[in-house]
């Protein structure tokens, strides 16, 4: 019962995490820098209200994609020139070169849409496919393979027309277009790098390929669930639905237009190649240019970097005066392996707040101390310098690697798809069904979304540490420097805060925060051949999970979800509403996720 109730609670706690983190990350305002106002968050939460409630009161003006991109550019433009002139000219710098990286991701994400829904569109399955449940079901399966090895993306665009066009005579069948985005297009996407943008991410981070076959037992679970629930629904559905019309003998299967498997087979090893010219880039001479650089700008700095530090070292040890009555009433005692990672953490914080303070040119922050303050005024009039020419070398260097990898994504998808237009007769598209508009709406709608979306991921960037505290505590203090016990209470709120904010915002950056934010919480006491790149692995299990699994839950949680939706709409299949289509997830998803939670990621991390 005890157990149960320590499960209960713990998953209490990071669901309630997910649903607080705004409150959160605006209490803790004071903690750290934020380079941008909390309320630049507003016009990406109503875009989202947007696409949810503009459909259901001005139906017929939202049809048209033209008035979808004039709501996504009147929202996205005010927060574009705020990043662009608003704040410091430090913060500007910065909320600068994150606009223009987002731009280049945006790019390269309509590039791949774009490239696969072309692409896809020149492949016409033939022969009699009829939607038995039976037939949708193995559908179904067969794209939850699939999605592990060609992408959720190439999955859900390979597969969405066959499905439509085989549920052609069934009356209800926007639940099969739902279930095909929950396993297709998400679910599926968890056995490779190559299944979904996060997991490739971690493996260009040092995760190893083979890594992500430890998530076959939920991916297994996940899956299977889904499809019987999907199973014992459609038939359920498919009982007041007319015979499939006659249309002469059984045709066996086949494909129109194969060569554009090649095409799509060449989308997935343009992804795969993409880390390979990531390695060349690092090895190339623009790399060393620009660390030869970053070191000339920063070797007049040591007088200074030891000034700050020996006053972050004294703000530490007053820190620990304050804490240590608390740890020794824990039985903490000074020389202890708990008391150390308190002194470690303190150090830390007072450096973070010494640099941030300099940066910002705070002098009252060092409280008249004479050493610092001369150091201070004797590199004012070079810090200014200094810092700029710091972080713009390594921001500047990071957004050019940026540019190769993407520029190649971009260059040679383009290619492959003007390949398969030029090769695919327009015939055999307009069989398929085949239209822009789809494609429209999604590069229409994100546009905005991906330029709103930048405040929400700076303050999830800079909270995200916040919400891990507040949620499940203090190492020292709540845990008694019990390191792995820490790291256990961990495993359902990684895998919730990263599932749920992956719901609503990029779940590839979200996973990158979370991954980072993970590497920060120590691995004293844990067995050392149970991590993989500084983390434990069943805690970047959770991380992954939450980030590929929860992207189903709305329709903007995962690129192809939204195409899906397009596609659908396209063949006349009248699909939910946004918070419809979260009235299915929350029926059927969050259960399942919450059944993963007490199954996988209570057990806590090996010693």
């Amino acid at each position: 019962m005890d157990s149960l109730r320590k499960w209960t609670t713990r998953l209490t706690a990071s669901m309630a995490a997910v649903a607080l983190f705004p409150a959160v990350a605006l209490a803790a305002e004071g903690h750290a820098h934020m380079p941008v106002a909390m309320w630049s968050i507003i016009p990406f939460a109503v875009l989202l209200l947007g696409i949810a409630i503009i459909p259901l009161t001005y139906g017929h003006w939202w049809e048209h994609n033209t008035n979808k991109l004039k709501v996504a550019l009147l929202l996205g433009l005010p927060v574009l020139l705020y990043l662009l002139f608003q704040g410091s000219a430090q913060d500007r710098g910065e909320n600068r070169l994150k606009l223009i990286e987002t731009m280049m991701e945006y790019v390269a994400f309509i590039a791949l849409l774009g490239s696969l829904f072309v692409i896809s569109g020149g492949i016409l399955v033939t022969g009699s496919l009829r939607g038995r449940p039976v037939v949708n079901t193995a559908i179904l399966a067969l794209g939850g393979i699939l999605a592990s090895f060609i992408g959720t993306t190439g999955a859900a665009m390979l597969l969405i027309r066959p499905t439509i066009r085989a549920n052609a005579h069934r009356a209800k069948k926007a639940h099969i277009i739902i279930f095909f985005t929950f396993i297709v297009a998400n679910c599926g996407g968890m056995l490779t790098p190559l299944g979904d943008p996060p997991l490739f991410l971690g493996f260009l981070k040092g995760v190893p390929f083979a890594w992500t076959l430890r998530l076959l037992p939920q991916w297994a679970m996940v899956n299977a669930l889904l499809l019987v629930i999907f199973y014992v629904w459609d038939t359920m559905a498919s009982r007041g639905d007319a015979p499939a019309p006659a249309d002469g003998a059984a045709a066996p299967l086949g494909i129109k237009g194969a060569f554009n498997i090649l095409l799509l087979g060449g989308v997935i090893a343009t992804v795969v190649a993409s880390a390979e010219v990531e390695k060349w880039y690092h090895h190339s001479r623009f790399h060393g240019i620009f660390e030869a650089r970053t070191r000339e700008a920063m070797k007049d700095q040591p007088a200074v970097f030891a000034a700050l530090n020996a006053y972050a070292a004294g703000a530490a040890r007053e820190e620990m005066g304050k804490l240590r009555p608390v740890l020794e009433k824990k039985g903490v005692k000074e020389g202890d392996e708990a008391y150390k990672q308190a002194e470690e953490h303190a150090m830390v914080g007072a450096q973070e707040k010494a640099w941030e303070a300099f940066f910002k040119g705070d002098a009252e922050h060092f409280r008249g101390q004479a050493p610092l303050v001369v150091g201070y005024r004797a590199a004012e009039a070079n810090n200014e310098r200094v810092e700029k020419e710091w972080m713009s070398f390594e921001y500047t260097q990071h957004l050019l690697k940026e540019a190769v990898v993407k520029g190649f994504q971009v260059a040679v998808m383009l290619l492959l798809a003007w390949a398969s237009l030029f090769r695919t007769p327009w015939t055999l598209r307009q069989e398929n069904g085949f239209s822009w508009a789809p494609i429209q709406e999604v590069a229409y709608l994100f546009i905005g979304i991906f330029v709103t979306m930048i405040p929400a991921l700076i303050v999830l960037n800079v909270r995200g540490g916040d919400i891990v505290t507040w949620a499940v505590g203090d190492l020292a203090t709540t845990y008694g420097g019990d390191q792995a016990k820490f790291l256990s209470a961990q495993l359902p709120l990684f895998f919730w805060l990263t599932g749920g904010l992956s719901s609503f915002l990029d779940n590839a950056p979200t996973y990158l925060v979370f991954l980072s934010t993970a590497q920060g919480l120590g691995t004293q006491g844990v067995d050392a051949a149970d991590l993989v790149v500084g983390v434990p692995n069943v805690l970047l299990e959770a991380i992954a999970c939450g980030a590929v699994m929860m992207g189903a839950n709305t329709y903007i949680g995962n690129g192809p979800n939204f195409m899906v939706k397009a596609i659908a709409e396209e063949a006349k299949i009248k699909m939910p509403s946004f918070f419809g289509y979260m009235a299915y997830s929350i029926g059927i998803l969050i259960p399942t996720f919450i059944a993963v939670t007490f199954i996988f990621f209570m057990r806590g991390v090996a010693r």
